[in-house]
């Protein structure tokens, strides 16, 4: 099997385009970049993810009639699509959002540091848009970001051969966001969700997969590799990986 972390960009876009077509829309533009392409792929398989575990799956946010990803940290919130996720329990409904590239404020220091990651799940209606921020650029209105406290979780992507530095520098990420996970702790009663997963497209080799293990144990993250040979069953062999959640 090979373990070259790439893949025709042709295959994506068919890829791309059959999972949007199951929600009756299509893609804005493709990318031009396999680095992006991967990423959309990824996002995808987090969405279809929650769909497995029973959530109703809503697109919102088209553009022109069209999902428009956003794959650069850079640009409004509103000009970009995103998927809603509702699950209806005993008592009440269970709503969040899956978004792309919108940064994270910090655990400890929400109003000073913010983390770009690349998926994030949050409450409905979480995103800030701050007119006055001190971090807005002058070609901004205003700066966009998610307050801490409505992060459920997130993932990075990186189209990558995994490296140590690549798995120790996403341990720094959740310490930065979501250091519950770095302490084993359960943030949050119901539902459960993945805890934050390091998703990358390139095979281990045997010193980064003894580093994923370990760390795997040591915290409650998740390294999950080889994804652009098992693209299929990336979201089916969920329920071996770490969540957050009750117990």
């Amino acid at each position: 099997m090979s373990t070259k972390p790439f893949k025709n960009i042709k295959q994506f876009e068919n890829e791309i385009d059959n999972f949007l077509s199951s929600y009756s829309t299509k893609i804005n533009e493709h990318a031009t970049k396999v680095s992006d392409f991967f990423e959309i792929a990824c996002y995808n398989y987090v969405v279809k993810f929650y769909e497995n575990q029973g959530f109703e799956v809503k697109v919102k946010g088209l553009q022109s009639g069209k999902f428009r990803y956003k794959v650069k940290p850079t640009g409004y919130p509103k000009n970009f699509s995103y998927i809603e996720i509702k699950k209806t329990t005993r008592t009440r409904p269970i709503i969040f959002e899956i978004r792309h590239n919108i940064p994270i404020a910090s655990y400890e220091n929400p109003s000073d540091i913010y983390i770009g990651a690349d998926i994030a799940v949050i409450k409905p209606g979480a995103i800030i848009c701050d007119y006055t921020h001190k971090y807005k650029l002058k070609r901004y209105k205003y700066y966009s970001y998610i307050p801490n406290v409505e992060l459920q979780t997130f993932f990075e992507v990186k189209n990558f051969k995994p490296s140590p530095e690549l798995i120790i520098n996403f341990t720094g990420l959740v310490n930065e966001i979501m250091p519950q996970s770095m302490r084993g702790e359960n943030p949050f009663k119901n539902p459960k969700h993945l805890a934050p997963s390091l998703m990358v497209s390139g095979s281990h080799n045997l010193h980064t997969e003894r580093i994923a293990e370990i760390y795997s144990e040591r915290y409650n993250i998740n390294i999950i590799v080889n994804l652009f040979n098992i693209p299929a069953k990336a979201y089916l062999f969920i329920s071996e990986l770490n969540r957050i959640g009750s117990k």
